[in-house]
């Protein structure tokens, strides 16, 4: 349901390449697979779609229920992984303008600090009946909570005290964060698990992804389906080139050796572009330490054909290309004939417009094949829940090998703290009082 292919990546690539690293990255797999690799104590995503029993999944449809059949808007508060996944599976499986019969509309807040986004959204929302689930590992990332207590300095004002909190789901990790603390001492009703061994990045098919999608309808027990399957590919077969996992992390190793540091994921399908966002933290995020990683940056094709691609054409021979693409597209759109063809399209009467796209793919691929990119496609069959479920865990499983290859920690992120220290110091947070003469100095030598 999932293929890889790499042709295209001749002669930037030979087969000999695979052969010489295949014992290491064989190698790498094992540790991986026996949780004796660096950041072991984050590995729990291993094994998400097939651990989950039935009464955590019960627990996500009950509560998806719930907020489902409470108002026609749910506002998902959260930021990278909190929402991404989520956001991403909603997009890819159903059409962005109508959410299906008898479900909420899907809205997202706290993803970014825009006051103007903010302002605008909590306007619409102040005459509108709505829920909120609240997304954070930890509790303390500040978009999320001031997001959060925006929507309910406003739900105060509609709803009373106990029906307000009827309406939130806090979704956090166990034990003492400030969100968990929060949630248990002003008696929030409705609290689910954030998994403790998952990094948010690798949290799309926890409850953290599969709310969301369950309740917009989605069916997860599908997802989980479709991302078992993969696991059982990626982890029991060890052969580079027929694990499919292995296959896109060991090319994307040997291209950087061979200095591509720079990885365009272009999308063939406007279904896809959120989760070319999701693929962009998952990736950034987890390579991007100590100095090494390939940088991830993505497309939307053909839209960006006609902005980026003079450069992916001819620009600096720094990068490789994945595309990624939907192949079987349920609409049958045809180009009809015209009488007087006065737009000269003629010539392409009778097609689909799948079939023009997928023409696109392949004219581009070749095209900036010769132009000297190397570049690889992933397949996806269609837009199912299966089929996601098993991207989601093949991108997963394929940046966890990749980090290792490069002998970094792929499940932390120890850069993202340097911002906030920063930030939290010159916004007058108490714990970082000793950080804030410091900042204010730097920051004085920066403006001069």
């Amino acid at each position: 349901m999932i293929t890889l292919n790499t042709k295209l990546l001749s002669p930037f690539l030979r087969p000999g390449d695979y052969t010489l690293v295949a014992p290491r990255v064989r190698l790498v797999h094992q540790q991986l697979l026996a949780r004796k690799c660096k950041g072991n104590d984050l590995l729990g995503w291993l094994d998400l779609p097939v651990c989950q029993s039935n009464t955590e999944i019960e627990k996500i449809r009950t509560a998806a229920g719930h907020l489902a059949a409470k108002a026609p808007y749910l506002v998902i508060v959260g930021i990278g992984g909190s929402y991404l996944g989520g956001c991403s599976a909603i997009e890819f499986l159903q059409p962005e303008w109508q959410p299906p019969k008898g479900r909420p509309a899907i809205l997202f807040f706290g993803h970014h600090l825009s006051s103007a986004y903010s302002a605008e959204l909590l306007n619409f929302l102040q005459d509108q009946d709505y829920c909120v689930c609240v997304i954070s590992k930890s509790g303390s990332t500040v978009e999320t909570g001031i997001a959060f207590r925006l929507l309910r300095q406003q739900m105060a004002k509609k709803y009373s005290a106990k029906e307000m909190r009827d309406r939130v789901l806090i979704i956090t990790e166990p034990g003492v964060g400030s969100l968990r603390r929060f949630a248990e001492t002003e008696r929030y009703p409705h609290l689910l698990d954030h998994p403790k061994d998952v990094g948010g990045r690798f949290s799309v098919l926890s409850t953290v992804g599969l709310l969301p999608m369950a309740v917009s309808g989605i069916d997860i027990h599908e997802v989980l389906q479709g991302a078992t399957a993969m696991r059982s590919l990626c982890m029991k077969q060890p052969d580079v080139e027929e694990n499919i996992g292995l296959h896109y992390a060991a090319s994307r190793y040997l291209l950087y050796r061979k200095g591509r540091f720079v990885e365009n994921l272009s999308l063939f399908d406007s279904s896809l572009q959120m989760i070319g966002e999701w693929w962009r933290q998952l990736f950034g995020e987890s390579e991007g330490k100590n100095g090494k990683g390939i940088f991830p940056s993505t497309t939307m094709m053909t839209t960006d054909l006609h902005s980026m691609g003079q450069y992916l054409q001819q620009g600096r021979r720094i990068l490789f290309e994945t595309f990624l693409r939907v192949q079987n597209q349920p609409d049958r759109l045809v180009v009809e004939k015209s009488q007087k063809d006065a737009d000269k399209l003629n010539y392409l009467a009778g097609n689909r417009m799948d079939r023009i796209n997928r023409t696109a793919w392949e004219a581009t691929a070749l095209a900036h094949h010769e132009g000297g990119v190397p570049n690889m496609t992933v397949a996806v069959k269609q837009r199912s829940p299966a089929c996601l479920g098993r991207l989601f865990y093949l991108f997963e499983f394929s940046v966890a090998i990749s980090g290792l290859l490069l002998r970094v920690n792929p499940f932390d992120q120890p850069g993202v703290q340097e911002y906030k220290n920063n930030m939290f110091a010159m916004l007058g947070d108490p714990q970082y009082a000793h950080l804030k003469a410091q900042v204010k100095k730097k920051l004085k030598k920066l403006h001069g």
